[in-house]
């Protein structure tokens, strides 16, 4: 407020004048402050939920205990600033505004921290039970854990600015925040269906394998908080009615998806993501998820779930027999179109059916020569309608994207040098993912190279000899330092070979 307004409020104005710009507009806003006070159990009574009434109303005296602290600071504050005024003190004032707001701050704080402290000692004195208990810390834990303090202010700083003449400012301040959480409250209590704010946060909700994960992780003490539900079972939200189903080994052993019932959402945890970062668009339907997604999908499910083909069927079987109207896992775009399309992926993935048909050449090459063999046996291949080959440099290409391509293609080709009468390094880190990943039922082919030992192409096997239905097509292809004529042809009679399959499969 402008110093002439303040003087002429304050020093010119008649009384009735006066008292009626200060009065009316406090009036309002205690009008409003008595229907803000009665939202939250008017709208969690619409639950009919009686535990999550009795929450709210257990926690009003602990909510009417913020007054302490309001008028504490907020009359004192206010009346010390408004004698300044009177004196024309401003420096006084400035003073007085700065300790109240501080104080207050500091005040609400501490308060929240202290009740948070002390919530067990807490709720015991307020009255609740092992009913009542769970509901009650939750919604205390956001109107006063981390309410306090914004709670407080939003009164002090009213008893300010109303300090200097700004009634109608202060109401209007006030009366916002109550209109803001009236609006609020039918949103969230019964559009999201979480009841009492906070509950179904306060509560952990798992499976009996849940429990010592958690401490497994986490030094925080969940005994009185955690509600264990297994398979079948079902947890009313109010609006939202949730049941569960086990998918363990999908890809952590207490794996759980949640359906919901009332909107047909089916939140699948790892099942059904994908790497890659959203870009402003949720659902799958708005992006061109086939071209720009599907490797991340496809990556994300080869190296993080891909062992685990048989537990991903067992899931299938039962999501199809839920009402599906939208897949939420854990990452990546939500599904509400085509969902049989991307179910259908996952059916091929978990089977470890090809998904292409077509070939996969993974190169392990220290001086050039072994690339040349697969640019040779790459470039016959696609002379033969091989479509969509692939090179991969074991070197430079993340380990992760060749365990994808494998996944993907139905003919994978292996070439590396000997490596101190070994395997190059990185193709055997290639090969060991694949078998921990358990990929399996692929046709493949083997190319070494070695100047005085190779060995790469026995070692190979070996790694395949160890993964279920890896079928050779051809002896392996011994290169010594450099390709020649004999291996050409060789590299020829393989590319015609693999071809051929191809199209019978095809």
């Amino acid at each position: 407020m402008h110093d002439d307004k303040k003087i002429e409020l304050f020093e010119r104005a008649s009384i009735p004048s006066a008292v009626a710009k200060l009065s009316i507009p406090m009036i309002l806003s205690s009008l409003v402050m008595v229907l803000y006070n009665m939202a939250d159990t008017y709208f969690v009574g619409m639950l009919n939920q009686p535990v999550e009434n009795a929450a709210v109303s257990l926690a009003a005296p602990v909510l009417l205990a913020f007054n302490a602290v309001n008028n504490l600071f907020g009359v004192g504050t206010s009346s010390m600033m408004s004698r300044a005024l009177g004196r024309k003190d401003y420096e006084v004032v400035s003073l007085s505004s700065a300790f109240g707001f501080y104080c207050s701050l500091i005040c609400g704080v501490l308060f929240g921290i202290l009740c948070c402290l002390l919530q067990n000692p807490l709720l015991s004195l307020i009255g609740a039970d092992a009913t009542t208990k769970s509901a009650t810390q939750g919604y205390l834990f956001w109107t006063v854990f981390l309410g306090a303090a914004p709670a407080i202010l939003n009164v002090v700083m009213a008893y300010l600015v109303r300090s200097e003449g700004s009634a109608l400012h202060a109401s209007i301040g006030t009366m916002s925040g109550c209109f803001l959480n009236m609006i609020l409250d039918p949103i969230f209590i019964l559009f999201f269906g979480l009841g009492v704010p906070g509950a179904a946060i306060a509560t952990v909700i798992g499976n009996a394998k849940t429990l010592p994960m958690i401490k497994q992780f986490f030094p925080m003490e969940v005994e009185g908080r955690f509600q264990a539900v297994k398979e079948g079972d079902t947890l009313s939200l109010g609006r939202h009615e949730l049941t569960f189903v086990m998918a363990p080994l999908v890809h952590w052993p207490e794996v759980m998806m949640t359906y919901d019932t009332t909107e047909k959402a089916l939140f699948s945890a790892d099942a059904f993501g994908t790497f890659g970062a959203m870009d402003g668009n949720i659902f799958a339907d708005e992006v061109n998820f086939e071209q720009e997604w599907l490797d991340d999908a496809r990556r994300y499910y080869t190296n993080i779930v891909g062992k685990y083909g048989t537990p991903v069927q067992n899931v299938l079987k039962k999501a199809a027999g839920l009402d599906i109207q939208y897949l939420c896992p854990l990452h990546g775009p939500v599904w509400q179109e085509n969902i049989g399309w991307f179910l259908e992926k996952y059916k091929r993935w978990s089977t470890y059916t090809p998904e292409a048909w077509t070939a996969a050449i993974f190169c392990g090459s220290i001086y050039g020569h072994t690339e040349n063999a697969c640019e040779i046996l790459a470039s016959r291949l696609a002379e033969k309608g091989v479509r969509h080959v692939r090179i991969f440099d074991v070197s430079h290409t993340d380990v992760s994207e060749q365990v994808s391509a494998a996944f993907q293609c139905s003919h994978l080709v292996f070439a590396s040098a000997t490596y101190n009468g070994g395997i190059y390094t990185p193709m055997e880190t290639l090969l060991l993912e694949l078998k921990a990943h358990a990929l399996q039922n692929r046709t493949v082919a083997l190319i070494e190279n070695g100047s005085w030992g190779p060995a790469a192409a026995r070692l190979m096997a070996k790694h395949l000899e160890e993964m279920k239905g890896m079928e050779q097509i051809a002896p392996p292809i011994t290169i010594r330092s450099a390709v020649k004529e004999e291996q050409y042809r060789k590299l020829e009679d393989l590319a015609d070979l693999i071809a051929a399959d191809i199209a019978a499969e095809e």
